[in-house]
This record gives structure tokens, C-alpha cells and sequence, in this order.
């Protein structure tokens, strides 16, 4: 008889009577979250297979993924800063991003004053004297004048300071 069929069993008359019942699994999801003090994106993809779910930019971020191994990166456009790890994520359990590293202030600066920065991959700002917070940690600053010359200083930032650069 199908699933969806009623039957009435009588133990007895019925020596022996089989019952079946479709089971479906409930399968809870993993959790992916956190809590940070700049907006973050959040990109976990799936390792090996499957497509990479994203987080909209948010200072509590939170995913709910199925159980298994992922690649994710962790980006703060705000402070030019971004993570990629790797995490195996179980089955009804939360995971708990890692913190965001501390932040310095970076006044960027170039001569004559008409350059534009770009720190790391993230969107050029003009310089003149700008004042941005910056993740402690390596940095690479590409300073471009509107006459195409360009200059590159690569730096570890520990702490408040500088960085400039004159048209070569």
C-alpha cells in the first residue's frame, strides 16, 4: 500500500502486518558568523565542488551552509584588509569568524599633490594629504600621477605614520 494510504491493522486477526514510514532526514545547517567593528564580506567557498556563497557587507555577517569544507575569505574594504582561510564546518554547529587585526592611521601623501593611491587591490583614493585607518600588517602602496607614472612602496605597518612618494 502507499505511504499517503490509511489501513486499519487488527493484531488479532493480523498474525503479521508491515509497516512502512518514509523518514526524511532533517538536515541542519552550519553557521558561519561574527561580529566586527568595520563592515565585512564574507565568500565561503565550498572545497571542491559547489558554488561560493557571499554575505552582503555587514558588521554581524552570518552564513548558514550546508556541513563541509570550505575556503573563506574575510574582506574589509574599510581598513584594505582581507583573510582567506580554510574551515570544516559541522552540522548544527556555529562557527565564529576570526577578529579583524587592529588598525593604524596612514596619511598618504605624494608631490606635487596630484597623485592618486590605490592600497593593496582595493579602490584608489586621491591622496593629498588623506588620512585612512589601515589592518596592521603588510601593505603595498601604488601611487599614480595623471601624467601615468607610477611608484610602488611596499610596507609593514606596525603603527600611526606616513607614506609618500614624489613623481619620479
Amino acid at each position: 500500500f502507499e505511504p499517503s494510504e490509511t489501513r486499519l491493522v487488527d493484531p488479532a486477526v493480523d498474525d503479521e502486518t508491515l509497516l512502512l514510514f518514509p523518514l526524511d532526514r532533517v538536515v541542519r545547517q552550519a553557521r558561519l558568523r561574527g561580529t566586527t567593528a568595520v563592515p565585512v564580506i564574507v565568500v565561503a567557498q565550498p572545497t571542491g565542488r559547489g558554488n561560493p556563497r557571499r554575505s552582503r557587507a555587514s558588521t554581524s555577517p552570518s552564513l548558514n551552509l550546508p556541513a563541509g569544507s570550505y575556503t573563506v575569505t574575510i574582506t574589509a574594504p574599510e581598513i584594505y584588509w582581507s583573510h582567506e582561510y580554510a574551515v570544516s564546518l559541522v552540522e548544527g554547529e556555529v562557527s565564529t569568524l576570526p577578529a579583524l587585526p587592529r588598525t593604524a592611521e596612514v596619511t598618504v601623501f605624494d608631490r606635487p599633490g596630484n597623485a592618486t593611491v590605490q592600497i593593496d587591490d582595493f579602490e584608489a583614493i586621491p591622496t593629498g594629504g588623506a588620512t585612512v585607518k589601515v589592518a596592521i600588517g603588510p601593505h603595498r602602496f601604488l601611487f599614480e600621477w595623471p601624467s601615468g607614472k607610477q611608484h610602488t612602496e611596499s610596507i609593514q605597518i606596525t603603527q600611526d605614520r606616513r607614506v609618500g612618494a614624489r613623481e619620479p
